[in-house]
């Protein structure tokens, strides 16, 4: 999403939503960046519990997986697949009271998974914050 970082300067990322009582992040490959990125400018903005659920994709020289883990979260759940990943967010969503928020950060093949789960769960597919972040090759399903 685009924002503003200073007036009339914009940056690419994703957007906190303050009034969310739940943040579930899902994201794969170099989508972590996205999260890391928005923890680190808002992370005062979060209010309540923070899940992210990581496919470990990625460039393995760029630790993603360990620098998610190091981040003021609740948990960190890593999967080595974006298949495994929707599996566990599905659980998540499941169980996820109204007031939580879905995130999505990474490949288009993640946000369109992630945000089909959304709509199934009946949720309206377009709340599903999102940042795409490719990586060079592709991913791993």
């Amino acid at each position: 999403m685009l924002r503003d970082a200073v007036p009339g300067q914009h940056i690419f990322g994703l957007l906190p939503d303050a009034h969310a009582r739940h943040h579930i992040f899902a994201a794969d490959g170099e989508g972590a960046q996205a999260i890391i990125d928005l923890l680190a400018h808002s992370r005062g903005e979060l209010n309540g519990e923070i899940i992210v659920v990581y496919a470990d994709t990625g460039p393995a020289d760029a630790g993603f997986a360990l620098r998610l883990c190091k981040q003021k979260v609740d948990r960190v759940l890593v999967m080595p697949t974006i298949l495994a990943s929707v599996g566990l967010l599905s659980v998540l969503v499941e169980a996820a009271n109204i007031s939580a928020r879905i995130y999505a950060a990474g490949t288009d093949t993640l946000i369109g998974l992630v945000t089909q789960l959304a709509e199934a769960r009946g949720l309206d597919p377009t709340s599903v914050i999102a940042e795409p972040r490719s990586t060079a090759s592709a991913p791993t399903v």
